[in-house]
């Protein structure tokens, strides 16, 4: 999926899996409000495509409005609780982000692979784990 599709305003899918065989996904919609909208990218130029998460979108709008209280993933949620907002390379965009019938193929192939798997239980992972504080 190439980024110059994305459409704003349109739900797309944020995918993750909970084990490294990928036989268990997460499927979050998340909500396209534009590329670079809070400015350029200080880190190496490239743009960032941000997408707001669907229960603020729902309530108040897009985050992209003027005076929107936007917390950035990362942040602490006292600071501003009314919106989430993630950005994402162009990269990540068709793999990590991506549309329905993308987040149904990933979906598909998961559980054809569980299923090749004997459907593998989620095992406690072993080692230190960073949590941001």
């Amino acid at each position: 999926m190439d980024p110059s599709i994305l459409v704003v305003g349109r739900t797309y899918y944020l995918v993750t899996f909970a084990d490294v065989q990928q036989t268990m996904p997460g499927i979050e919609p998340m909500v396209y409000i534009g590329v670079d909208v809070f400015g350029p990218q200080e880190d190496n130029g490239a743009p960032k495509y941000y997408f707001q998460d669907t229960p603020s979108f729902s309530q108040f709008g897009m985050a992209t409005e003027e005076n929107a209280p936007v917390r950035f993933e990362g942040e602490e949620e006292d600071q501003k609780p009314e919106y989430d907002v993630s950005g994402h390379e162009a990269r990540e965009i068709g793999w990590t982000i991506v549309d329905l019938p993308g987040a149904v193929e990933v979906v598909k192939k998961a559980a054809a692979l569980a299923s090749q798997l004997g459907y593998p239980k989620l095992k406690r992972t072993q080692g230190k784990w960073y949590r941001g504080k």
